[in-house]
């Protein structure tokens, strides 16, 4: 196998690299198995680098200044914690350098350091990423003083200039001040296609305000096409009802972390989201009375759980209902097993499996953090984590040659 041509070993390697769920133990031994494999094992190698040490980011570093070419490959970088914990000034630097030798980094996952001054934060990457940057997912530490860091937060973001994926999770307050928030910044430079609010604490209703009314000014036509909400807050409910009433006719996926969705709003999906394709109710159960609310026209993919389907009857009516939807073409539920569920009675998604229709079993976690889906815009839904969507994840053309002039990559 050492002798085929590296295009049929990336393809190998590419297989078993998705399969594993973007897992490095394989491509690590990969690279030890001759030094022909070396180079094309490191393409996918460095593509998802995990920082979760600063002894781990001094190493990432070194390896790339030693080898120019390996800071070309990475398109995602999570930074752990304990470096969320040592995010100071010198945190701040350490992260600086990880972005400066990577030319087309695409995807961020990271904690906030909300403490921090906002001239330093201003620092934290590298003003090349600030440029380049599409897709931002940022964890937030719950007895942080968050409100008193939007200012900062919002002076942050408005750096990104090419940003169009964003998720925030865990975004709760246990701290509620008094004050009135500081001025925001004027309205951002981006204009997002994907955003994602997520916190399995009670978050905080003026902070959601605030932040989607700078995200989503009201003086223009916006690109959001994807939208996920969960929190544990009654307040933030009808707030984000109202977002959707603004924002919903354009959207094309709504992930809803609420069961059942709108029960305490009101809310008919269909009505203020005719045109999803995408529908994920991760909590939500399949009673007869929600098929009302659910667009039909445009549903590629729906998520549900299939707790829900326990008699008989609701089984062949959802069943019904599914095979004639006119787009679908993929399902999906997480399973809690009940005596009477659909797992016990496969034959009725054999039924919709003979329409063509992709049935599978999928985790909560994939909605949640990225981690088994990538941040690109969608041909078709779900857009899963695959090899194809690697392309996708591209950089403006001008900044890459811009960066390939400049000192790092000389």
């Amino acid at each position: 196998m050492a002798t085929l041509l590296p295009e049929i070993l990336l393809m190998v390697f590419e297989h078993a690299w998705v399969r594993d769920f973007g897992s490095t133990k394989r491509l690590l031994d990969y690279c030890l198995v001759c030094s022909s494999w070396r180079p094309i094992a490191q393409r996918l190698l460095f593509t998802d680098v995990v920082l979760s040490t600063p002894q781990v980011a001094n190493t990432f570093i070194q390896a790339v200044q030693a080898n120019r070419i390996l800071g070309r490959y990475p398109k995602i970088l999570r930074f752990w914690p304990p470096i969320a914990k040592e995010l100071g000034k010198n945190g701040v630097h350490l992260i600086h350098e990880v972005t400066s030798v990577c030319s087309q980094v695409y995807l961020i996952v990271g904690s906030l350091p909300t403490s921090i001054p906002v001239h330093h934060l201003l620092n934290l990457v590298s003003p090349y990423t600030f440029r380049t940057l599409k897709a931002l997912v940022l964890y937030f530490n719950s007895h942080v003083k968050i409100r008193s860091t939007l200012h900062n937060l919002l002076h942050f973001l408005s750096n990104f200039i090419n940003l169009s994926h964003l998720t925030l999770l865990e975004v709760s307050s246990f701290y509620k001040p008094a004050t009135t928030l500081e001025t925001p910044p004027p309205s951002p430079p981006f204009d997002l296609y994907e955003f994602n609010w997520k916190s399995s604490q009670p978050g905080d209703p003026v902070l959601f305000q605030s932040l989607t009314n700078w995200l989503f000014n009201s003086t223009k036509s916006h690109n959001l096409r994807i939208f996920g909400f969960e929190d544990k807050e009654p307040k933030l409910h009808p707030l984000c009802v109202d977002f959707l009433r603004r924002h919903g006719s354009a959207l094309q996926s709504l992930r809803w972390w609420i069961e059942p969705p709108g029960s305490d709003d009101n809310i008919v999906i269909k009505e203020i989201c005719p045109n999803l394709r995408e529908l994920v109710l991760p909590l939500t159960t399949l009673t007869d009375s929600l098929r009302a609310t659910i667009p039909t026209a445009e549903l590629e993919y729906l998520h549900f759980q299939e707790r829900d389907l326990e008699s008989e009857e609701s089984n062949k009516a959802w069943i019904a209902w599914i095979i004639k939807l006119p787009r679908i073409r993929h399902i999906s539920y997480s399973r809690v097993v009940l005596s009477n569920s659909a797992s016990s009675n496969p034959n009725y998604w054999r039924e919709c499996s003979s329409r063509g229709i992709e049935v599978d079993i999928v985790p909560l976690s994939m909605f949640y953090t990225m981690a088994s889906e990538d941040a690109i815009p969608v041909s078709h839904f779900p857009r899963g984590k695959t090899i194809a969507n690697l392309s996708k994840m591209s950089i403006p053309v001008d900044a890459i040659q811009d960066q390939t002039e400049s000192r790092h990559f000389n």
